[in-house]
């Protein structure tokens, strides 16, 4: 090879993941088999394993406390993470119920409510900073609820829902009392404050105190047997509504219409979870495809397609730009907008990598007989146009020009 054609190669070889850290904005990133842009990169994550944080199963939930730290909700505990510890808030001093479901109502003074199977209470704050159950269930109550397992708590302004399969509760922070639905439920949520339920036989009904209103809703309908099973806020007046038909649709309140994306073709197995994420943004995962990264007008900006993002139960956001899921393995931080991308095996780039080369304002590498160039803002690869059959084993530069052994490409 010609010294002045050699000048701008640089070998290199890695066996760990290696990380392209380039300090500008964001775009676009990889895409699943059916949804290809031909672009690859990972963000940085941060993940705990199950063992790591206590002695846990599969299928957390996650929340954040009065404090802001998440929060892990499972078999009867409720670890939050301090820096990089994870502690359990339940105190286990006193017999009490087992939380399968926490919520923090925040006002002047923060509130934690639970649901657990046959009850539904309050959790109070010890001296010792433990998190103890007061049960709210009066001494007299519907058959109905000794049974229910209460998996959502929906707090509102006046008061707390706590919702299961066979009915709801609502407890009345006024009057001190509760409120019984009987009622096949698989959601509550709320749009612009107002409260809704879903009922598999009856549809959408409205909540109000002692009376559920039908909702007569225009556009989709839904199927015989279909249920609602994760709600996210699009904005104050609309939700997104994920249904066990594997289907995402727009609900205002009135009109029920398919929030139509470029989603659509992986959208072959359950939607485990949706979050929306601020600035126009949606996460949803699906089941045995991945995470994904979406506008709220549908675009796919980001997927996550590897296997360790196969099988989320859980999204939850606080901060911008960050979201923390809950999978099979553990917990795992997600920084989705970083400016750092990770290129590695997950997308075919195993630990070899023959050459990096600057080419004019790109970088070029040489992994495995491929030839990808780093395009967009953050750095993501693909493979170059018109070279993706050819095996390269080394490249290049001079000036405008990228060489290999039988190829010369221009910028």
């Amino acid at each position: 090879m010609h010294p002045a054609r050699a000048m701008h190669t640089y070998p290199y070889r890695y066996y760990l993941t290696v990380i392209v850290a380039l300090v500008l904005t964001s775009a676009p990133v990889a895409a699943s088999g059916e949804l290809s842009h031909g672009i690859i990169g990972f963000p940085p994550t941060r993940h705990y394993s199950l063992e790591e944080i206590g002695d846990v199963s599969r299928g957390a939930k996650l929340n954040f406390d009065a404090l802001g730290r998440l929060g892990m909700i499972a078999d009867g505990a409720y670890f939050v993470l301090n820096d990089n510890t994870w502690t359990d808030l339940i105190d286990k001093q006193y017999d009490s119920d087992i939380p399968v479901e926490i919520a923090l109502k925040n006002a002047v003074t923060p509130f934690y409510y639970y649901g657990a199977v046959g009850s539904w209470g309050t959790l109070e704050l010890q001296p010792n900073g433990k998190l103890r159950g007061k049960s709210l269930r009066p001494a007299t109550f519907p058959p109905w609820a000794s049974g229910t397992n209460f998996v959502q708590v929906l707090p509102v302004k006046e008061g707390v829902y706590f919702a299961g399969g066979s009915g709801v509760v609502y407890w009345d922070t006024n009057t001190q009392a509760c409120h019984f639905y009987e009622i096949d439920n698989t959601a509550i949520f709320t749009i612009d404050e107002n409260p809704y339920v879903f009922s598999r036989e009856r549809g959408i009904l409205a909540l109000a105190h002692d009376v559920l209103s039908p909702v007569i809703t225009r556009g989709t309908v839904f199927l015989p047997g279909e249920g609602i099973e994760k709600t996210t806020s699009l904005d104050k007046s609309r939700i997104i509504v994920a249904t066990s038909y594997r289907r995402l649709l727009v609900f205002d309140g009135s009109t029920l219409s398919p929030w139509t994306s470029e989603l659509d073709p992986v959208l072959t197995e359950s939607i485990s979870d949706v979050q929306y994420l601020g600035d126009n943004e949606v996460a949803v995962a699906v089941r045995n495809k991945g995470l994904f990264i979406l506008s709220s007008g549908g675009q796919l900006l980001r997927s996550l397609t590897s296997p360790e993002y196969d099988s989320i139960n859980n999204i939850a956001i606080r901060e911008p730009s960050i979201l923390w899921i809950s999978t099979n393995r553990g917990i795992e931080k997600v920084f989705y907008k970083s400016p750092v991308t990770i290129v590695d095996q997950r997308v075919g780039i195993e630990g070899s990598w023959t050459n990096v080369n600057s080419w004019g304002e790109k970088t070029v590498i040489v992994a495995n007989g491929r030839l990808y160039e780093g395009i967009g803002t953050p750095v993501v690869f693909r493979r170059i146009a018109g070279l993706e059959s050819r095996r390269v084993e080394a490249v290049a530069t001079d000036g405008p020009h990228l060489r290999s052994e039988e190829h010369t490409s221009e910028l």
